[in-house]
């Protein structure tokens, strides 16, 4: 079973967060699920290192919110930048590369990437509280070798896309 996320990035109550709305209900005792992944597509990589915690129906998540299962902490994803372009032109553009059928060389360097977190017990455990997943708050922070440098940032967090993937055994 899969789901798409309705894509309405809206912003979060604190800079930097970005939060997505998703209407997905508990499944029925003969859709039941072993696993929920959280695929994001199309994740850019081109700037800077960072991580992007993942919160389940908390619309006031942030950088100083606890990653407690009680606060709907998910799971995460890190991101090692490329630090930017510093080639010449069209250098840093994978749309310049390809296109040939002799093409030898390996994909380009900065293909956006596909990024999956798995997220089954955070949402079981929003369905046994008999409650439906309707929100994902997602908070990037930046990974600067500088600790006092670190912050939210929803600039260097970019993405195409986001499905709700549900894996059954039976």
């Amino acid at each position: 079973m899969i789901l798409s996320a309705d894509m309405k990035h809206l912003r979060g109550k604190k800079a930097g967060v970005v939060q997505c709305e998703m209407s997905f209900a508990p499944p029925s005792p003969e859709l039941s699920y072993d696993r929920a992944d959280l695929e994001f597509h199309g994740v850019d990589h081109s700037d800077l290192s960072y991580d992007v915690r993942v919160f389940l129906n908390n619309r006031s998540a942030g950088p100083d919110t606890e990653r407690t299962a009680e606060n709907g902490y998910a799971g995460r994803f890190v991101i090692f930048g490329h630090g930017g372009c510093f080639g010449g032109a069209g250098h840093c553009s994978p749309r310049m590369r390809g296109g040939d059928v002799f093409e030898k060389r390996s994909s380009h360097a900065l293909v956006p990437q596909t990024k999956i977190v798995t997220i089954t017990h955070a949402l079981q455990a929003i369905h046994d509280a008999g409650d439906d997943l309707f929100r994902i708050t997602l908070v990037p922070y930046t990974r600067t070798p500088r600790r006092r440098e670190r912050t939210t940032s929803n600039k260097v967090f970019k993405f195409e896309g986001l499905k709700l993937l549900l894996y059954s055994g039976a």
